[in-house]
């Protein structure tokens, strides 16, 4: 593997504005060779006929207890309005968010993921988000190997000098 994709299932947060677990409530489970949470794609739905007035904007929150990432909350890019005479109004183009969080491989680490409503719409919203992982580690820790290598380079006349003065 690569990269490999999942789904946080579509899942309804309500008419409110209370936080709500998605993916059915449950946590989401990533593969474990994957070593990088790369980036996340949340998208949402209206579960019905919004009024002409009406927008929905939601928020999507990505915490965790297994892995070390401060809570990431993202806007969802915004359904302006309920009049649908347009596709991109009723269906916001989707957004990529850099994630770049290192992963322990071999590890069955969860993800909670959560969306609110920071408007009440009087229809129900679904939220949905997809992850994107991938086995080569955050551009971050590659930098760190390059730079220990390199440092090890550095040294090696050093040690072969040691070697040969036993």
């Amino acid at each position: 593997m690569s990269g490999a994709w999942d789904i946080a299932t579509a899942t309804s947060i309500g008419t409110g504005v209370a936080k709500t677990q998605i993916n059915g409530g449950n946590n989401v489970t990533k593969p474990t060779q994957a070593v990088n949470l790369v980036e996340v794609v949340p998208y949402i739905s209206s579960s019905g006929a919004m009024t002409v007035a009406q927008s929905l904007a939601v928020t999507l929150e990505i915490d965790s207890f297994s892995v070390d990432l401060l809570p990431k909350r993202i806007i969802v890019p915004p359904i302006q309005s309920g009049k649908g005479t347009i596709g991109n109004t009723v269906n916001p183009i989707l957004e990529a968010y850099e994630c770049n969080t290192g992963l322990q491989e071999g590890a069955t680490s969860q993800f909670i993921i959560s969306g609110q409503s920071q408007i009440a719409p009087t229809v129900a919203t679904n939220l949905a988000c997809a992850l994107h992982y991938s086995t080569t580690p955050p551009i971050g820790q590659n930098i760190s190997i390059i730079n220990q290598m390199m440092k090890l380079y550095l040294q090696l006349p050093q040690l072969q000098q040691a070697i040969h003065l036993q």
